[in-house]
């Protein structure tokens, strides 16, 4: 961190310096170290620092998706960290800040589903199911394909109790990843467990 931000004071221009500084910046955020009351406001600060770091890197390289995804994600952690702290204002504050990185994201690319599919993570995040199910379903009209948001959208009928619903989206993670592996391991565990589960576990005999 120390010689990223030195060299970034001799090169304030530099897109991949910047997205660097951000990285290094959440992986620090990622990690609480000593007493809570010290370490979280601390990691707080870390994962705002990211997100500052990410915003520079998208407005150096405005066509750069992954710097403002980045920077959605890093204010999203530092909301979590806030919440942590009891700290509602500041909470309510970094989740704002991500909503309009990612909500300016999805409309300066238009055909890319990753945008909505985060500002449907900040939907849950603040318990609106309803809109984080259309932000999924928008997603997918504009990539029928995306895996990640299949997974989301499963995961939320599933949590709904629309295991129907849930096993289609799934079903079709599952023939992606037969013709190109997109999931790992685990996640492809989790989800042949899942499936093989009957629809009702009340009539399994």
């Amino acid at each position: 961190l120390r010689h990223l931000t030195a060299y970034l004071e001799l090169r304030p221009d530099d897109a991949s310096g910047h997205f660097r500084l951000g990285v290094a910046s959440l992986r620090t955020a990622a990690v609480l170290r000593g007493p809570k009351e010290r370490a979280l406001p601390a990691a707080e600060q870390a994962a705002e620092r990211a997100a500052m770091a990410f915003v520079r890197c998208s407005e150096l390289r405005p066509t750069d998706l992954e710097a403002t995804l980045a920077a959605g994600g890093a204010w999203l952690r530092a909301a979590r960290l806030a919440a942590e702290q009891g700290d509602e204002a500041s909470r309510v504050r970094h989740l704002e800040a991500a909503e309009a990185q990612l909500a300016g994201l999805a409309e300066r690319a238009p055909s890319s589903p990753a945008p909505l599919q985060a500002l449907a993570t900040l939907a849950l995040e603040r318990g609106e199911i309803d809109v984080a199910r259309q932000r999924l379903e928008a997603a997918l009209q504009r990539d029928p394909l995306h895996v990640n948001s299949l997974l989301d959208l499963a995961a939320l009928l599933a949590a709904n109790e629309q295991r129907a619903a849930a096993r289609e989206l799934l079903l079709r993670v599952v023939r992606l990843d037969a013709v190109t592996p997109v999931l790992d391991a685990d996640e492809r565990q989790r989800i042949t467990t899942w499936l093989a589960e009957p629809d009702d576990p009340a009539r399994q005999s």
